[in-house]
């Protein structure tokens, strides 16, 4: 018996029913409101996005002491200011790992192993994020 199938018959049977009849529906539903209702919802939806990711940049920005020479600089007597090296670009030829990642990934693919793929996908693709300059 199969431990994941009771979740796996839900997601696979049940999840659709959650999800269609609000899909089917949109199109009547958008069909009653007026258009300066729905330029008012883009508008605050979109205004919303744009303050949210400016303010989280704002306080990273003033609170992360190493995303500058300023914060590094200006630490108070006595406290001790880290300062994170920059990651190191590699060679993707010489990357054990990366070759490793790949070739699993490659395997995985081939044998259909979809979860074996996803994870070493993901590391290949974090071991090729690493090959790039900064």
């Amino acid at each position: 018996c199969d431990f994941f199938e009771p979740a796996n018959f839900f997601f696979g049977r049940g999840v659709p029913l959650f999800f269609s009849p609000p899909l089917v529906q949109l199109p009547i539903s958008l069909a009653g409101l007026s258009a300066a209702v729905i330029a008012k919802l883009l508008s605050v939806i979109g205004l919303g996005t744009v303050f949210s990711l400016t303010t989280t940049g704002w306080i990273v920005e003033r609170l992360s002491p190493a995303s500058s020479d300023k914060g590094a600089k200006e630490g108070k007597e006595g406290e001790k200011v880290v300062k994170v090296p920059p990651v190191q670009q590699r060679d993707p030829a010489k990357s054990p790992v990366l070759r490793a990642a790949a070739v699993v990934s490659l395997v995985s693919a081939v044998l259909g192993f979809e979860k074996l793929l996803i994870l070493a996908f993901s590391v290949t693709a974090l071991q090729l994020g690493k090959c790039f300059p900064a």
